[in-house]
């Protein structure tokens, strides 16, 4: 009985762990669930919103994609996210004074009938 060299096993695992290894693969569109179905698109906004303000900059970021779709739906999780809404200047609003305080920046209070994150008309 004739044993099989190694080398065709070394060179097939050697293939499969280049394929496998994910600094090579295609780079992940974050904004993919935003480009197709309403329905899916909104569950996506859903799961942007949950990551919390730690997801504000790279929705910034989507703000400068060539996609309306993406720009849409990126100002809504951050509008969720901020509480403004139809503002794209990066200006943070706090809920509170306490809030605001812990920033350590300047501060301007407004006082408002309502909340920022509902609208009117």
């Amino acid at each position: 009985m004739k044993i099989a060299s190694p080398l065709p096993w070394a060179a097939t695992v050697a293939l499969i762990a280049a394929c496998s290894n994910p600094q090579q693969s295609e780079p992940v569109d974050p904004f993919a669930d935003f480009r197709g179905d309403a329905g899916v698109a909104r569950a996506a906004v859903t799961q942007w919103v949950e990551r919390g303000e730690a997801a504000i900059p790279e929705l910034q970021a989507g703000l400068r994609e060539d996609s309306a779709k993406v720009q849409r739906y990126c100002t809504e999780a951050l509008a969720k996210i901020t509480g403004q809404w139809g503002w794209n200047d990066g200006l943070l609003w706090q809920r509170s004074v306490e809030d605001a305080k812990a920033l350590g920046k300047p501060m301007m209070v407004l006082h408002l009938f309502g909340n920022f994150d509902e609208e009117f008309c």
